[in-house]
């Protein structure tokens, strides 16, 4: 249940990072991994995932990735 807050908390700080960042029009912001959800999130939980759950941690990255692609197109169609 732990491993499923943090994915999910994960998600939406990657997901909120992206939107911010994007609202600034920078130029250098306008390319992965600062303009896509699942990048953002891939590399935003990979730290992490490492430090909790050591070789684990490039699924739970990936999963935290998937998460924060599904909250932008859940987001999108409202």
């Amino acid at each position: 249940m732990e491993a499923l807050i943090d994915i999910l908390a994960l998600a939406a700080t990657a997901h909120v990072i992206v939107e911010f960042l994007q609202s600034l029009d920078i130029p250098l912001f306008n390319r992965k991994p600062f303009n896509c959800n699942l990048c953002a999130g891939f590399w935003l939980a990979l730290i992490p995932g490492f430090t909790m759950y050591d070789i684990w941690g490039i699924p739970f990255a990936a999963l935290t990735a998937i998460a924060s692609e599904m909250i932008y197109k859940i987001l999108n169609r409202l």
